[in-house]
C-alpha cells in the first residue's frame, strides 16, 4: 500500500493502523487489521507513520502464521518506550489471535522535528515478534518510525464585524500551526470595495470601503486560503510539500435604508412662480437613484440638482388653486445590485390666484330708476365672499345664484343722495392664509330734475405693464356731462403707450419701450361737449423685463387711483404696490382737490 502523505510504497504486510488524526494530518491508509506474517527467515517490515502534533494514535501490530503460540515480543524495554514521540505509550495485549503490540495516545505539542523518531532500544534493535517453534522459531522484525509535523496548519475561525456602508472597514484573519512562513492567497467572494492583503506574521488584512451597490440583506460568504512554507523530508523529494488550509467567513454588509425627505415649504399660490423650489432629498441606499413624482399641480415640474437632490419648481397654473391639498407621491429606487425601493406621500396646498377685479367702473344710478351693476372678479380660491360699503340707500349687493356672480341692484329714491359716492368692495377667498382685496369705485347718483351733471371719470385703476410687452388695452369710462367725451388732454403715460380714439371709445394701448420701467402718475382728463371737465390721477407701474412684477391682465395690481379721498374717484391696489414718491402724492392730492366741484353732492367720505 502507499502512504497518503509521503507517497512511499509500504510493504503490503506491515501493520494495522487505526489512527485518528487532526485535519490536514496525513493518515495511514489500509485495512483495520493488517497481519505480521511470521517466517522461518526473519523479514524486516518498514512501518513509517506520519502524524501531527495533537493527533490521536491507535496503532495495532498483530502477528499471524505462527505455529506454536503464544507469540513473544522482544526488545520492548524502557529504551523503546523512550524512543516514542511524547504522548504515545505501548502495551502488549492478548486477543484471539495472540499477542498484539499496541501503540496509542495523543501526540504532545512540541514534538515536531525535521527528522524521524526511530522506535528502537538502546542497542539500536527494533521490535521482533516470534512464535515458540523449536528449534528455529518463526519471526518478523518491524522498523517502526514516526514523522511528526507541527500542529495542523489552520485558518483561525471566528466572526468578523459587519461592514458599515460609507465608512472605512478593516478586520483581520489569522493562521496558526504549520511550519510558519505563511503565504496567503487573495480572498475570494469579498463585496466590491474590499480587498485582502498579507501583513505578515500569519495575518491577513481585510480592508477598504464597501461599494454601497454591494450592500444586501444576506451576508457574503468569502474564502481565504493560507499555505505553509516548503520543507525537506527524510528523503529528498519524498516529503517536499506545502500544507494549505481554507476557511469560509461570513461578512455582513447591511444596506442603509433608502429614505426620502421634503424640506419645509410655504403654501403655493396659483399663477405665482415659486420663490423657493420645494427640495426633495434622498439618503441611504446606493447611487444612482431614480426618482419620480406624481400628483403635482399643473405648471409644476421636477428637476435633478445633484446625485441626491431634486426640486419641484415652476408656476402653478391659474386654475390649480384647490381647497383640498394635492397628494404628492414620491417614488425612488436606488442603484444597488439588491435594489431598494422607497415611497413617501406629502400634501401640497395651492392657494388661489391673486384676486383681480375685472369690473373697472360702475354705471351712474338714475334717481327713482332701477339700478343694476355687476361686480366681477377673477382668481382667488373658491368659495369667495364679497362685502360692500358706501352704497347709497336703496342699493344693495346680491349674489346671483344662476351665474355665481355678484350684482348691485335696487332703486335710489332720496334726492339728497344725488352726487358721487365712494363704494368699497372687499373680496375674501378660502386660501390659507386668506386673500383679501379691496377696490374702491366711484358711483354717481343723477337726479334727472337737476339736468345733466358734469362729467365724472369712473375708471378706477390702470393695471400694470411690462416693458417690451403688449399692454392689455384699457377703455376709459366716464358718466354725466354731455357726450361725446374728449380725453386728449390726458398726460403722463410711459413711452410706448398712447391714448387713442377708435371712433367709439378712448383706449390706452401699446407696448412700453425697454428701459421704461418705473411708476407713472397718469393724469386722465375728460372734457364733455359742454366744455365741462373732470380729472383724476391714476398710478401705472411698468415692470422691468427682469423684474419680479409683471403686468396683470384683469386686475389692479400695479396701478391705483390717487384721488381716493376726493369724492369724485376711488381707487385700490390688489396687492402691495411700489412706494409712491411724496411729490407724486402731493400732485395727486392737489389734482384731487382741484377736481371737486361745488355743485357736486358728496357723502360722508368726501374730503
Amino acid at each position: 500500500m502507499i502512504c497518503a502523505r509521503t507517497g512511499i510504497l509500504i510493504p503490503a504486510l506491515s501493520l494495522v493502523a487505526a489512527m485518528v488524526a487532526a485535519p490536514c494530518c496525513a493518515q495511514w491508509e489500509g485495512d483495520r487489521e493488517q497481519k505480521l506474517p511470521l517466517q522461518n527467515q526473519s523479514d524486516t517490515l518498514n512501518c513509517p507513520v506520519i502524524a501531527c502534533e495533537g493527533a490521536s494514535i491507535d496503532l495495532r501490530l498483530v502477528p499471524v502464521d505462527g505455529v506454536v503460540l503464544p507469540y513473544r515480543w522482544r526488545y520492548l524495554d524502557a529504551d523503546f518506550r523512550g524512543s516514542l514521540p511524547s504522548g504515545l505509550e505501548y502495551s502488549i495485549s492478548d486477543d484471539s489471535q495472540g499477542n498484539v503490540l499496541r501503540i496509542f495516545g495523543t501526540i504532545g505539542s512540541g514534538t515536531s522535528r525535521d527528522q524521524w523518531y526511530k522506535c528502537i532500544n538502546r542497542q539500536n534493535q527494533s521490535p521482533v515478534v516470534r512464535d515458540r517453534s523449536e528449534p528455529t522459531p518463526l519471526d518478523a522484525q518491524v522498523y517502526l518510525g514516526f514523522w511528526i509535523d507541527e500542529a495542523p496548519l489552520a485558518v483561525e475561525p471566528g466572526s468578523l464585524p459587519p461592514v458599515t456602508v460609507g465608512k472605512r472597514y478593516s478586520a483581520t484573519v489569522a493562521a496558526s500551526g504549520g511550519h510558519g512562513g505563511y503565504s496567503w492567497g487573495q480572498a475570494t467572494g469579498l463585496p466590491g470595495g474590499l480587498s485582502s492583503y498579507d501583513i505578515g506574521n500569519g495575518v491577513l488584512m481585510i480592508e477598504g470601503e464597501a461599494d454601497p451597490r454591494y450592500a444586501r440583506t444576506a451576508p457574503y460568504e468569502f474564502t481565504v486560503t493560507v499555505s505553509d512554507s516548503e520543507r525537506e523530508g527524510f528523503r529528498e523529494g519524498y516529503f517536499g510539500y506545502k500544507l494549505k488550509d481554507s476557511e469560509v467567513f461570513s461578512l455582513s454588509v447591511p444596506p442603509v435604508p433608502l429614505a426620502i425627505s421634503v424640506a419645509d415649504f410655504e403654501p403655493l399660490n396659483a399663477g405665482v412662480e415659486l420663490d423657493e423650489p420645494v427640495k426633495l432629498s434622498v439618503s441611504g441606499g446606493a447611487p444612482e437613484y431614480d426618482l419620480a413624482v406624481s400628483g403635482l399641480p399643473a405648471g409644476l415640474e421636477v428637476r435633478n440638482l445633484d446625485q441626491t437632490t431634486w426640486e419641484i419648481y415652476g408656476t402653478p397654473s391659474l386654475t390649480s388653486g384647490s381647497y383640498d391639498p394635492y397628494v404628492i407621491t414620491v417614488d425612488v429606487s436606488d442603484g444597488a445590485f439588491e435594489q431598494q425601493l422607497s415611497s413617501m406621500i406629502f400634501s401640497l396646498r395651492v392657494n388661489g390666484a391673486a384676486i383681480k377685479y375685472t369690473t373697472r367702473s360702475f354705471p351712474a344710478a338714475i334717481l327713482q330708476s332701477k339700478y343694476e351693476a355687476w361686480v366681477d372678479v377673477e382668481g382667488g380660491l373658491q368659495p369667495l365672499t364679497m362685502a360692500i360699503t358706501g352704497l347709497p340707500d336703496g342699493l344693495d349687493l346680491f349674489e346671483d345664484i344662476n351665474t355665481a356672480r355678484w350684482v348691485i341692484r335696487g332703486v335710489v329714491t332720496d334726492a339728497a343722495l344725488a352726487g358721487p359716492h365712494v363704494v368699497a368692495v372687499t373680496v375674501t377667498d378660502s386660501s390659507d392664509p386668506v386673500q383679501e382685496e379691496v377696490m374702491k369705485y366711484a358711483l354717481i347718483v343723477i337726479d334727472p330734475d337737476d339736468g345733466p351733471p358734469p362729467p365724472f371719470i369712473t375708471t378706477a385703476f390702470l393695471h400694470g405693464a411690462d416693458e417690451g410687452s403688449e399692454y392689455a388695452a384699457v377703455t376709459l369710462d366716464a358718466v354725466g356731462g354731455i357726450a361725446p367725451y374728449d380725453w386728449s388732454e390726458s398726460s403722463g403715460l410711459p413711452q410706448g403707450l398712447a391714448l387713442t380714439n377708435d371712433g367709439a371709445d378712448w383706449i390706452i394701448s401699446g407696448s412700453p419701450v425697454v428701459g421704461s420701467a418705473g411708476d407713472y402718475a397718469v393724469q386722465l382728463i375728460v372734457r364733455d361737449a359742454d366744455n365741462q371737465t373732470d380729472s383724476v390721477i391714476l398710478l401705472l407701474t411698468v415692470a422691468g423685463s427682469s423684474g419680479d412684477d409683471s403686468g396683470d391682465l384683469g386686475g389692479d395690481t400695479a396701478g391705483g387711483n390717487l384721488r381716493e379721498l376726493a369724492v369724485q374717484a376711488g381707487c385700490s391696489m390688489n396687492r402691495e404696490s411700489p412706494p409712491v414718491p411724496v411729490w407724486l402724492l402731493v400732485v395727486a392730492l392737489a389734482a384731487a382737490f382741484g377736481a371737486v366741484r361745488g355743485a357736486a353732492h358728496v357723502n360722508e367720505e368726501k374730503v
